[in-house]
């Protein structure tokens, strides 16, 4: 089967060759807007997590950091009651050093280096969506012998109304370690992608074309970065040695929509692993955690994240009070299960203390819980020791949800939320470390058809 079977026509777009014909065609949801004068009072004992509000001074800020929803495959229910959790099953001994490729270059100095540039479908999702998708670009990187780009992140796609812009914006550095990652893969700059690449010596592959424009408009504004007009859009599956005959002898490659990654790769689920082991948090954030868990949760305890993804549009983004109060009572009926799971996992392996990540308007979860547990042995955000140096990262919300993130990491036990990509990172990068994660569809009493409400 010839290379061009795997095509599509290549779809051109119109890119701005000038930032004066920059034009943001801005697409302001205004029943979100409506959505947030809604009394969230009246969500408190849902116990879904549809964003998280955190308090600056006299402003509040409402914010849904947790990502978008993911399907994800169905788990055998763990006996979890018997005084242990079971070990992981899947153990793999994977080197600190970069993995080596079939693919090699055959032309060498500065000029010949091959790049990667991950472009993410900005708007869309969350952070912990582009994780994901930064995760399949380290990957593509690595199975193509290429240089990777260390792109920026951006705030929640739910919080920007006007378009995208550099303060919306967070460098790699502040979300990852450069430092550990480049022991596994090559990195460069966005600066210096720009001043190697241009149009005449770059690609754009990807299985799915759709905001192109929007997407490499956003980058170009703010980094004057002009990306080519022309995309090559592959229709299905290919083998690596297909996708050496189509970009091999391309030095600056964009991969667009990194979370649709459709390359036949060996032991694929190894290399997966062997990434997320080398995608740390930034030295900052981990510091700034050392100081949060100085005095709480200092003994080996339990984390929850606790999010309710079936309300979100409902009950907050698209209010609708019939689906929300049908909502309200299906997870009532599941709070009791809950609760007494949570207190016999850490009654059964000796943890005195809870860690509960949810939004505000859900801390009624809290409430159930201490019906259980002492309350003076569950923690939230609210509780975290801060100091001068951490308490900015406490006003930005996507720091932290980081900083959450990397507390739910430390704990032994993590109890992650079934529909949030939020807690499937933190699942997969416990699950690299070896430690003791499930889902909290995986509790007793929490039917299969109940599932996407926790």
């Amino acid at each position: 089967m010839t290379l061009s079977t795997y095509l599509v026509t290549p779809v051109t777009t119109n890119i701005p060759t000038s930032k004066n014909q920059l034009r943001y065609e801005t697409n302001i949801d205004t029943k979100r807007d409506q959505a947030r004068n809604y009394d969230l009072q009246s969500l408190d004992n849902i116990g879904g997590n549809y964003g998280t509000q955190y308090s600056i001074g006299e402003q509040t800020t409402l914010i849904s950091h947790y990502g978008v929803s993911m399907t994800t495959n169905n788990h055998t229910k763990s006996n979890i009651f018997d005084g242990h959790i079971p070990q992981s099953q899947h153990t793999v001994d994977i080197p600190i050093t970069r993995i080596p490729t079939e693919i090699e270059s055959t032309k060498s100095g500065d000029d010949y280096v091959k790049y990667i540039f991950g472009l993410q479908r900005y708007g869309t999702g969350g952070q912990n969506a582009q994780y994901s998708g930064f995760v399949n670009a380290v990957l593509f990187a690595l199975i193509t012998n290429r240089t990777l780009v260390m792109t920026p992140f951006f705030v929640h796609g739910g919080h920007v109304m006007h378009g995208y812009n550099r303060e919306h914006m967070k460098e790699f550095n502040d979300t990852f370690n450069k430092s550990r990652l480049d022991q596994l893969v090559r990195l460069t700059t966005v600066q210096h992608y720009k001043s190697t690449c241009n149009e005449s010596n770059s690609m754009v592959l990807t299985w799915c074309d759709a905001k192109y424009h929007d997407s490499s408009t956003t980058l170009f504004n703010i980094f004057g970065l002009q990306l080519p007009g022309e995309l090559t859009v592959l229709k299905k599956n290919i083998s690596q040695q297909e996708l050496d005959d189509l970009v091999g002898g391309v030095q600056c490659l964009v991969f667009y929509q990194t979370h649709k990654f459709r390359i036949k790769v060996s032991n694929k689920e190894d290399a997966l692993m062997n990434i997320r082991m080398h995608l740390e948090r930034s030295p900052d954030i981990k510091r700034v955690t050392d100081t949060a868990l100085n005095g709480v949760c200092q003994r080996p305890f339990l984390a929850l994240h606790f999010r309710n993804k079936s309300a979100e549009m409902p009950c907050f983004f698209h209010y609708n009070k019939t689906r929300c109060d049908n909502i309200k009572r299906r997870v009532l009926s599941l709070v009791e299960n809950i609760t007494t799971a949570v207190a016999e996992i850490m009654k059964s392996n000796n943890l005195s203390c809870l860690y509960v990540s949810c939004p505000l308007w859900s801390r009624g979860i809290i409430d159930n819980l201490a019906q259980k547990i002492p309350r003076d042995r569950i923690f939230t955000s609210d509780d975290l020791t801060r100091d001068a140096n951490s308490i900015p990262y406490y006003n930005d919300y996507y720091f932290l949800s980081l900083v959450e993130q990397e507390i739910c990491y430390r704990s032994s036990i993590f109890i992650a939320s079934t529909w949030s990509t939020w807690s499937t990172h933190v699942r997969y990068e416990r699950i690299s470390a070896g430690r003791q994660t499930f889902y909290l569809n995986e509790l007793p009493g929490i039917t299969f058809g109940r599932t996407k409400l926790v």
